[in-house]
């Protein structure tokens, strides 16, 4: 199932799934979770050709706000960081677009109708500079946590253990 963190971490508190591998929020909405960083990753500003005079080009956060910007929804973990981030630079920046999906937001930047904040790991190694780029961003992003989260009020199937255990080794090092 793919969904929000947010929307993960509710459907393992209502044993709707066995196993989350979410954003890190700062704060475990929930109690009896059990949560094991696995993976740091690194937000970037990325945008296509349509940008391409600001390739190579080092911008501030607020320069950012002159042009459209695709973020994912209100409500994402990812969301109330890059808010929270802003806030903390002192700058205020709305969305032209808000979105559900990673995957959405870098197709939509690689056609050129916005600049989009996405994890670097969204980035496809087959794609070309010359359809999408990451923006010099003069503020440094800070990194975050992606995680294995297990509700301990039941038991972790056999099967979603040996999902955790290869996520473990073979994915998410």
């Amino acid at each position: 199932t793919n969904r929000t963190s947010p929307r993960c971490l509710e459907m393992l508190k209502n044993s709707s799934v066995d196993v989350a591998i979410v954003n890190l929020p700062e704060k475990m909405p929930f109690d009896n979770m059990t949560t094991k960083k696995t993976k740091t990753i690194q937000d970037v500003f990325i945008a296509g050709k349509a940008f391409s005079f600001l390739k190579n080009k080092k911008i501030s956060l607020k320069e950012l706000d002159r042009y459209p910007l695709l973020m994912l929804e209100k409500n994402t973990v990812t969301r109330k960081f890059f808010d929270q981030f802003c806030k903390n630079k002192g700058v205020n920046v709305i969305p032209e677009i808000e979105l559900g999906s990673v995957d959405l937001l870098v197709e939509m930047a690689q056609i050129g109708l916005g600049i989009s904040f996405v994890p670097m790991d969204a980035i496809e190694k087959s794609r070309t500079e010359d359809e999408i780029f990451m923006l010099d961003l003069k503020e440094k992003i800070p990194s975050r946590s992606l995680g294995i989260v297990t509700n301990n009020s039941i038991p972790v199937p056999v099967g979603a253990q040996k999902f955790i255990d290869l996520l473990e080794k073979e994915i998410l090092y």
